[in-house]
């Protein structure tokens, strides 16, 4: 039987100043993600390791604001499949399928764009169609060049 794990939480630390601005946030962010993400497989296995470090972040941070976008909600290909599959009838579906399995396998996994024929541009354009795009607008990017330098390590 399995016993579940006891873990512990630390308490949250008392700091006599403020917790860091959403603009110190990422700019600490920015200065590590990409060297986390790098570092990740060095990390050593097990809970309850310490970190004790103090660090100063500086430099100079960009915040954009709201850019236009657009939404593209495109046709569930399989209702669509399962839509002219029913058209064909049962026999006619079923020796479609079994064809295009085949094809599928013997292929190198074409894109649409390779196999698509001049007659099939029919398919293409319904698509096209059964598409909606839906105008809006996202937060703009966080850019910025950060250094960090550490001042101190715990014991």
């Amino acid at each position: 039987m399995a016993t579940a794990r006891k873990t512990t939480k630390t308490a949250p630390v008392e700091h006599t100043e403020a917790p860091l601005t959403p603009l110190e946030l990422h700019a600490l962010v920015r200065a590590s993600k990409n060297a986390a993400e790098k570092s990740r497989d060095e990390l050593e296995l097990g809970e309850g390791q310490a970190v004790d470090v103090t660090l100063r972040v500086h430099g100079a941070m960009g915040v954009a604001g709201r850019v236009p976008c657009e939404t593209i909600d495109k046709p569930d290909l399989l209702v669509l499949l399962v839509f002219v599959l029913e058209r064909a009838g049962p026999k006619r579906a079923k020796d479609l399928l079994a064809a295009a399995e085949a094809d599928y396998l013997k292929s190198a996994r074409p894109t649409a764009d390779e196999i698509v024929s001049q007659e099939m541009l029919p398919a293409r354009e319904c698509l096209e169609r059964l598409t909606v795009r839906t105008p809006g607008s996202k937060r703009g990017n966080v850019s910025g060049s950060v250094q960090v330098d550490v001042l101190a390590r715990g014991a």
